[in-house]
């Protein structure tokens, strides 16, 4: 999620973090509103990756599926968390006294039709293995992709998403930070990978999913 240039929106900054940021984030959506939320999501910016308590866009789907005016944008993170600035945010009090920093915005979305959402030809998957960790040891999912029209990883992203298979809750660690792609020697994809940290509490049943760029290719229950 991120800004992308655009010469008919001049407010929006073209090279925004649309390849920096990948949060993974839960849908309800009551009537014609809709919530993403996802908890302890990590934002990069030039500075770091800011580690957030909360992340959340709210609003209203209207004709064509883009949003109506008045959407929401809400999160909040802990000062002291925030990398080289985490002590000057507390000292010139953009902090709350309980140490939080609030930020809230709105944001522009509409419907997207164009290739990324839909499957490639010629792209075939494997399974989808899960190892779970420990305590002390990190476990992983991967995922093998075949086929004679292999993405390349200059173009195309590759991601595997963990969600809990009873409530549809997305398992929260750092995507971004945790997915490495094997690519052949033409930079093809060939397989995603996504260390899953010592520790992490994953559902009793996880439902996986492989994306490559929107597109779910493949999902199992694991």
């Amino acid at each position: 999620m991120g800004p992308r240039g655009d010469p008919r929106r001049p407010w929006q900054r073209a090279g925004g973090p649309v390849e920096r940021v990948r949060v993974p984030a839960r849908r309800s959506l009551p009537g014609n509103s809709i919530v993403l939320s996802s908890p302890n999501a990590r934002l990069q910016f030039s500075f770091g990756a800011v580690p957030l308590q909360r992340f959340e866009l709210r609003g209203a789907i209207g004709t064509g599926l883009s949003v109506r005016p008045g959407a929401a944008l809400f999160a909040q993170t802990v000062g002291a968390k925030v990398p080289n600035y985490g002590p000057e945010l507390t000292f010139t009090g953009i902090c709350n006294p309980g140490g939080v920093l609030a930020a809230s915005g709105t944001f522009i979305s509409g419907a997207y039709r164009g290739p990324a959402a839909t499957r490639p030809k010629g792209v075939g998957v494997g399974a989808i293995a899960i190892v779970r960790p420990t305590a002390t040891a990190a476990g992983a999912a991967s995922a093998t992709l075949r086929g004679p029209r292999l993405p390349t990883a200059s173009a195309h992203v590759g991601a595997i998403l963990l969600t809990d298979a009873a409530s549809g809750m997305p398992v929260s660690i750092d995507y971004r930070r945790s997915t490495s792609l094997r690519t052949d020697p033409r930079g093809r994809i060939m397989a995603v990978h996504v260390t899953i940290p010592a520790g992490t509490r994953l559902p009793a049943q996880i439902r996986a999913y492989l994306l490559l760029d929107a597109f779910p290719l493949v999902q199992a229950l694991r």
